[in-house]
């Protein structure tokens, strides 16, 4: 078995191509819509208790996105959250602006909901049982577009009609940074037979 090696200049040609498509990669990524979710993790404080009781949405981090000075916080789950307002969901937080949100030690948002649980499903009419599990979407915009520049998803489950726990627990947000680096080899080769 013959083997042939690829001299560097056509090592630099395959490096310059992979870097191409790289870029064009991560250009058609950034111009895409953020999927649900994208911006961090969050979750419902406190982690149980009672619809009586008052809850904050803690988030992972900021609204960091270009643009994004504002964010809602959506409440969807059901009896009626899910259709309310046209059928885009139920506003636990109206539009407000990100600098009027107290941060939390994660450097994300301690967002209060505005209202108890109790409260906010009288709100609907005919007024719920609150049963099953229940989504705080808050979205990420600019002060005036329904186009989502980030979001964070935190659920409850509601243990009994007026007691719920946090569909995904956790001991604490905290910040954290990951560094990563893309150096590879290839090496090619050939059969010449």
């Amino acid at each position: 078995m013959k083997t042939m090696r690829i001299t560097r200049p056509v090592a630099g040609v395959v490096a310059l191509l992979a870097a191409a498509g790289s870029v064009a990669l991560t250009t058609t990524a950034a111009n895409a819509a953020p999927p649900v979710g994208t911006a961090g993790t969050a979750h419902i404080s406190p982690q149980s208790g009672s619809t009586l009781g008052t809850q904050s949405l803690e988030t992972s981090g900021p609204c960091d996105a270009p643009g994004a000075t504002n964010l809602l916080v959506r409440m969807n789950g059901a009896g009626g959250f899910d259709t309310a307002n046209g059928g885009i969901g139920f506003y636990a937080v109206p539009n407000v602006t990100t600098a009027s949100e107290p941060a939390n030690a994660a450097g994300g948002y301690s967002i209060p909901i505005r209202n108890t649980l109790d409260n906010l499903r009288l709100e609907l009419n005919p007024a719920p049982t609150l049963t099953g599990r229940y989504d705080f979407t808050m979205i990420c915009r600019a002060p005036i577009q329904s186009t989502p520049l980030g979001t964070y998803i935190a659920s409850i489950v509601m243990t009994d009609p007026t007691h719920f726990v946090d569909a995904n627990p956790v001991a604490a947000l905290t910040q954290s940074s990951t560094t990563s680096s893309a150096a590879a080899a290839v090496t090619f080769s050939a059969d010449l037979g």
